[in-house]
């Protein structure tokens, strides 16, 4: 008996020394010390080596959704008057909550290798949730616009319209007995009108907007956009530094000024690669090394930024050639977030490490003679 109290409390001690080193090192984890949430409810944050950043909100201290993710700095006011107004309408749905209510943003960082580097850090804002829910947060000035790109559902329409309105009901009926038109005569007419075409752009203030976006789908309010004179940005030539004989691929893409634009409105940045694997053209295999002379497909994205957006006839070039792939269309854009493009460098080398190269390159080959799967 006294054996077996001796290995159960050896055992007590290994379990608790082990979660107060877990303890310790996730509270050594650093906090984001420029954590913003500003007045038109824009974040801003910044990490070194950060590579993505997670945010989510909770509302009275409970997560209503899991984590967003963004490789930006910023959550810009178009994107998070939306999803604030959906967070807030699913806390009222989901959860009861009503009146006014704490609103805690939450952001941590993580690097290239997918490792939290950041602790969540939060910043708080009470307020009326159903307002919230409401869009009442952006100003009234403002012109938000969602895009249904099937038209062919005229039901869906016709609730979508009647979810927008219907708050508005009564004003509208004075306005309309003048026309001598009826409140469902109005949105049967609204229905008409957007099956014109095969795709309608609803414009409006984003309580109408959100309510008519959420009408058509859950998760519609993503494609919620401000309407805006933005700059249309045609071309966007991407700079990329050359990578060397013997540099590990981890390093290449953590390093920001290998992947530069000079073109306003633009920013670059890496394709976050699973497990630091980069495709070698002349093996066909997935390595964490460049070798000098070989080739190797480079991935990256291109975002716009606030106050700019792609042309629709836009073309991207890297070092001054037309880029290899581009992964999306300029309508699936305000979708995506940005445009992912492949290109093709060769890696810097000498007449020393071609010699290291040529034995790769015949090592490789006779070991994956198909090529790595991934």
């Amino acid at each position: 008996m006294k054996t077996t109290k001796s290995i159960i409390a050896a055992l007590l001690a290994v379990l608790m020394l082990f979660s107060a080193f877990s303890v310790s090192v996730f509270a050594a984890l650093p906090p984001l010390t420029d954590l913003k949430w500003n007045d038109d409810f824009s974040a801003s944050f910044s990490f070194e080596g950060a590579a993505r950043y997670y945010y989510t909100i909770y509302i009275n201290g409970s997560m209503i959704w899991g984590y967003g993710s963004t490789p930006n700095e910023t959550i810009t006011h178009e994107k998070m008057m939306p999803y604030m107004a959906a967070i807030a309408a699913a806390g009222i749905k989901d959860r009861g909550i009503s009146g006014d209510a704490e609103f805690e943003l939450r952001v941590y960082a993580k690097d290239s290798a997918d490792k939290q580097i950041a602790e969540a850090t939060s910043v708080k804002k009470t307020l009326n949730i159903n307002d919230v829910a409401d869009g009442k947060l952006a100003p009234s000035t403002e012109k938000w616009q969602f895009k249904v790109t099937n038209t062919s559902d005229a039901e869906k329409l016709k609730n979508a319209f009647y979810a927008a309105y219907d708050s508005d009901k009564e004003k509208l009926n004075t306005m309309l007995a003048a026309q001598g038109i009826t409140y469902e005569q109005y949105i049967l007419m609204m229905v008409a009108a957007a099956q014109e075409k095969s795709s309608y752009t609803f414009t409006g203030d984003l309580s109408h907007v959100f309510k008519f976006s959420n009408a058509i789908a859950s998760y519609a309010y993503t494609e919620i956009s401000l309407v805006r004179n933005d700059i249309s940005v045609k071309k966007v030539n991407v700079k990329l530094n050359l990578p060397k004989h013997g540099q590990k691929t981890a390093d290449y893409i953590s390093s920001a000024g290998n992947f530069t634009t000079d073109t306003e409105g633009v920013t670059v940045k890496a394709v976050y690669l699973i497990d630091n694997l980069v495709f070698e053209n002349e093996t066909g295999i997935w390595g964490t090394k460049f070798y000098g002379g070989n080739s190797y497909m480079i991935a990256f994205k291109v975002y716009f930024n606030e106050g700019y957006v792609p042309d629709e006839n836009i073309t991207f070039t890297v070092n001054g050639n037309k880029v290899e792939w581009v992964n999306t269309t300029p309508g699936q854009y305000q979708r995506d977030g940005y445009y992912q493009c492949t290109y093709s460098v060769r890696a810097e080398g000498s007449f020393f490490s071609g010699i290291a190269t040529f034995f790769h390159n015949l090592f490789m080959k006779i070991k994956y003679p198909n090529g790595m799967p991934v």
